[in-house]
């Protein structure tokens, strides 16, 4: 053998072993090899939707078929608390299971509900300046919506929420959530907001506001797309059932380049600030079909939206 040759391969060997081991590190401890944007996409990929097989763009898929399902998402903390959700058969969700969080009546904030954090590099893709999330959910039949709770969304840098308004620097949130009679809104925290806690952006479909119907799965999916710092050119656009629902423009998400779309933010709770935004009974909700992608997504799979 060469021995010019061999001493050339080794250094590239030791080369390649310390670029993968200084970006293990760097990343946080989350293997090189996840790095699979092009690729197929990352979370439970035995139980991916027939109709999201082969597309391009899907990064990650969560429909909790898994019994493994949390380790997937790789939480930054939680899940919390804990005894709030649980995995059951769910007729009418993709792979016909669901993710069913319990509500109970007199609470209001975190401990009312279910709530996780993930951030993208430890999901195994990067940081983003767009990106789309989309779920199915279902509100129990005879669901009590009182004055409005938090729905999971999307987010970036610290992900500020209750109350920190953001300064252009730390972060951001896209979360939806329901308002009376279910209602449906974006939420949003980004500098410049009217008050210390988020602004309400209203989703309509042929100029009329929409609402979540107990007892009825619905498809949720919203697009992001980051202002370039300096310009107010951030966008939001979200679809209801494959109806777009919203889609608003010259949005501010940040002052900095570094600060980026990096984050998924499993919230829902009931609240508000005060008791009166309490459930009054338990309820039960059911989350189903997370996807994040690159592109559209789309209601991907047949539903009845009616079981």
């Amino acid at each position: 053998m060469n021995p010019v040759v061999n001493a050339v391969q080794r250094r590239a060997l030791r080369m390649d072993v310390f670029v993968r081991v200084a970006l293990f590190l760097l990343l946080g401890g989350v293997p090189v090899s996840l790095f699979a944007a092009d690729g197929p996409p990352l979370g439970d990929l035995a139980h991916l939707e027939p109709g999201l097989k082969g597309r391009s763009g899907i990064l990650f898929y969560q429909g909790f078929a898994s019994p493994n399902w949390i380790k997937s998402w790789a939480p930054d903390w939680g899940p919390q608390p804990l005894d709030h959700g649980a995995v059951v058969d769910a007729p009418g969700a993709p792979g016909g299971k669901a993710l069913r969080v319990t509500y109970p009546a007199g609470e209001i904030g975190g401990p009312s509900g279910y709530q996780f954090l993930s951030h993208f590099p430890k999901l195994g893709f990067p940081a983003m300046q767009e990106a789309y999330l989309r779920y199915y959910l279902r509100f129990e039949p005879g669901f009590d919506f009182v004055k409005g709770g938090k729905l999971p969304g999307l987010g970036g840098g610290q992900a500020n929420t209750g109350g920190h308004a953001p300064n252009g620097c730390d972060g951001w949130t896209a979360r939806m959530m329901w308002r009376p009679d279910g209602r449906i809104v974006q939420y949003v925290y980004h500098p410049g907001q009217k008050g210390i806690y988020g602004d309400d952006l209203d989703w309509a479909v042929d100029g009329k506001p929409v609402y979540f119907e107990p007892g009825r799965w619905a498809c949720v999916e919203t697009r992001v797309k980051l202002n370039d710092p300096g310009s107010n050119n951030g966008e939001i656009q979200s679809w209801l059932d494959g109806r777009e629902a919203l889609h608003a423009k010259g949005l501010r998400f940040r002052d900095v380049p570094e600060l980026k779309l990096d984050v998924f933010f499993f919230s829902t709770f009931f609240g508000g600030g005060d008791l009166s935004w309490a459930a009054h009974k338990d309820e039960i909700a059911d989350f189903s079909g997370f996807v994040l992608g690159r592109g559209p997504i789309g209601v991907a799979t047949k539903q009845s939206f009616h079981q």
